[in-house]
């Protein structure tokens, strides 16, 4: 980051630097810093932004952990709406057999 291919800002006053990226993403940045894995909230809903902030910050490993994180929950909403269709269709078909038992039923009474 400190190689020259990154803008970076030394504040001379305080003995910072400024990096001009959201704040809101470089604490989940900061945290994988620290601790090497991803402590994300299970509804985090900001992934691609993350992984676009991992990026700018070459973390290659966090951008691989964001991106199995994606790619999982792309699967689970993929099964959630089959699930979802498949339970939609089972009740159309329960009712359609509900109504021909009773009809039946009527016609053996």
């Amino acid at each position: 980051m400190f190689n020259g291919t990154i803008p970076i800002v030394l504040d001379t006053l305080k003995q910072h630097y400024f990096i001009d990226r959201d704040g809101g993403m470089f604490r989940h940045i900061l945290n994988y810093m620290r601790y090497r894995k991803l402590l994300l909230p299970s509804d985090f809903q900001y992934l691609d932004l993350l992984i676009h902030e991992a990026q700018f910050f070459e973390l290659d490993n966090m951008v691989y952990a964001l991106t199995k994180v994606k790619v999982e929950r792309e699967g689970m909403k993929q099964d959630r709406e089959w699930l979802s269709e498949a339970t939609e269709r089972l009740k159309k078909e329960t009712e359609i057999l509900m109504h021909e038992r009773g009809r039946l039923q009527q016609r053996w009474s």
